[in-house]
């Protein structure tokens, strides 16, 4: 339910922003994915900050290391997936750190 609430937002707004969220935010960052944001504001229920975007009328999260805000350019059907292809119009990097990778379930690594 969640994923296909977050395909429907990016389907009807043609726009999504990519967080780099710093390694130490990790619990955060897994909470996130597990917490349904369609009747509760599940940003102020982890402990994050929302802030407005400066090349598309999206959101993006206060705390990234860095984001990138794009417009939809195409979307690819896979199976009960759908990709989005994206254009990026703004990168911010707002300062450095060690960014957070999943590499599948509760598991992550960091930049070097």
């Amino acid at each position: 339910m969640l994923k296909q609430l977050f395909m429907l937002q990016i389907r009807e707004s043609k726009v999504f922003v990519v967080n780099f969220m710093p390694y130490t935010m990790k619990k955060k960052v897994l909470s996130s994915g597990r917490i349904s944001g369609e009747h509760t504001d599940k940003f102020s229920e982890i402990g994050l900050e929302k802030e407005d975007a400066e090349a598309i009328d999206c959101c993006r999260l206060k705390d990234a290391l860095a984001c990138l805000e794009c417009e939809v350019e195409r979307e690819i059907e896979a199976g009960d997936h759908i990709i989005f292809i994206g254009r990026v119009l703004k990168v911010i990097k707002k300062k450095e750190g060690k960014r957070i990778y999943q590499t599948g379930g509760d598991k992550f690594t960091t930049t070097a």
